[in-house]
């Protein structure tokens, strides 16, 4: 369980540096069309929009394991979810 708090930790530092590293807000343009989601973009590069999702993605497969042991071990009252940690 502690290996994927860090995990989920270091994914979540890295997801908040790269928004960090630009002006616009990803969330103003990641659920548009591809053909008006580049008029909002702003900084964002595609390599850097691929970082995003890659990091977003593997902290949803990181949360879903943790949920994933954290019942199988029927421990869901006395853990804390992974974000809260």
């Amino acid at each position: 369980m502690e290996e994927l708090r860090k995990c989920y930790a270091e994914l979540s530092a890295r997801l908040r540096s790269i928004e960090n590293d630009h002006e616009t807000d990803i969330l103003d343009f990641i659920n548009l069309d591809e053909e008006i989601m580049n008029d909002f973009r702003g900084d964002w590069t595609d390599d850097d929009v691929h970082k995003w999702l890659y990091f977003v993605d593997r902290m949803s497969a990181v949360t879903k394991a943790y949920n994933i042991v954290r019942e199988e071990l029927h421990l869901g009252e006395m853990l804390p979810g992974i974000e809260e940690v």
